[in-house]
């Protein structure tokens, strides 16, 4: 049966220690692209086969939706601190910055 969870495990002795308070984990997912530049999916102006899509119509509104599709972040999904949003920390109108999330 599906779980729907994704577990990746990671020996602490790469990570020089066990994970402690004062550390945090900034975790990505996003579409890889085996032909990409950089081996990750790009994005279009809209869906297409091989690509993500910036928005879902060439003609959204959405200020999100005028950057052009070569400047947005390649993420799908991020996880993200207390207080903010996916949609605030990939918003692509201003610069990208991803905050990791702190172990307490």
């Amino acid at each position: 049966a599906l779980s729907g969870f994704i577990t990746v495990s990671i020996p602490t002795a790469l990570l020089g220690g066990p994970p402690a308070s004062g550390w945090s984990f900034t975790v990505v997912l996003h579409g890889q692209d085996g032909y990409g530049q950089d081996g990750a999916r790009t994005f279009a102006d809209t869906p297409q086969g091989y690509q993500f899509g910036r928005c879902a119509t060439a003609t959204d509104p959405d200020p999100r939706c005028q950057v052009p599709s070569d400047g947005l972040p390649k993420a799908m999904d991020v996880l993200v601190p207390t207080g903010t949003t996916q949609q605030a920390e990939l918003d692509p109108t201003s610069p990208v910055v991803l905050r990791g999330v702190p172990i307490p």
